[in-house]
């Protein structure tokens, strides 16, 4: 009995010390096994419900990741939303600026994008900007953010990355969104997108940069469309 004690005991200590999983002979059906059965059962349940526990905790975890992403993430294209960007963009613009480094911003639209959803249905629309999304992650580096900014509307911001340099990013997808075969989604659709630059961040604010951003869109839109413009200088590739 005293024996079988002990091993009661000592499987109780190292429960106790986090080893859940603790079984002990039944040797005997007097009250000390009576005990060890009891023991044994209660162990099985205990170990099962901290399993359960354990799944759960996981489940949950995984739930609330989706759910984090999910609230960061536009749903059509899969690209980051406009709150997203807001935020993430400030905070690298804001150390651009402490640290003397360039840090361009982006607006892009694609062009006569009402007339595509009249003309081919809302549903070639989607598709459209899901295309555009695909082409655009393709190209950019892991350092840039993109996102959704609204509509047909993207943004994205190009730390350290001087005004040629984005440039040359910026028209390199404006050909690659231009050249894209968009007669396999419709034989007489064509897609292109005008973009707009600013490189200016003198006034320490992400509005401020991308109000200038907004003002070489809407001037590239005038010009023809298809077409890149930039807030210091002129950067036009008219086709």
């Amino acid at each position: 009995m005293a024996n079988a004690l002990q091993r009661l005991n000592k499987a109780v200590n190292r429960m106790a010390a986090g080893d859940l999983a603790q079984q002990v002979p039944v040797n005997s059906e007097d009250e000390v096994g009576q005990l060890s059965e009891s023991f044994n059962s209660m162990n099985d349940q205990l170990v099962k419900a901290y399993n359960q526990l354990e799944e759960s905790n996981i489940l949950i975890a995984a739930q609330a990741e989706k759910m984090k992403e999910l609230s960061i993430r536009d749903e059509l294209t899969g690209l980051y939303n406009r709150r997203f960007f807001n935020r993430e963009a400030s905070a690298s613009q804001a150390e651009a600026i402490d640290v003397k480094a360039p840090f361009t911003l982006v607006l892009g639209d694609v062009d006569h994008f009402k007339n595509i959803n009249d003309q081919y249905s809302h549903a070639t629309g989607d598709i459209v900007l899901q295309k555009i999304a695909e082409i655009l992650l393709r190209e950019i580096r892991s350092s840039d953010l993109l996102a959704r900014y609204g509509g047909e509307e993207i943004v994205l911001a190009l730390p350290n990355t001087d005004l040629h340099e984005a440039s040359d990013i910026i028209n390199r997808i404006r050909e690659r969104i231009e050249n894209y075969p968009w007669q396999e989604i419709n034989e007489s659709l064509q897609v292109t997108m005008s973009f707009g630059i600013a490189h200016d961040y003198s006034d320490k604010k992400l509005e401020k940069q991308l109000d200038l951003a907004d003002t070489e869109l809407y001037r590239a839109k005038r010009e023809g469309r298809n077409r890149v413009c930039c807030s210091t200088t002129q950067l036009a590739h008219a086709l």
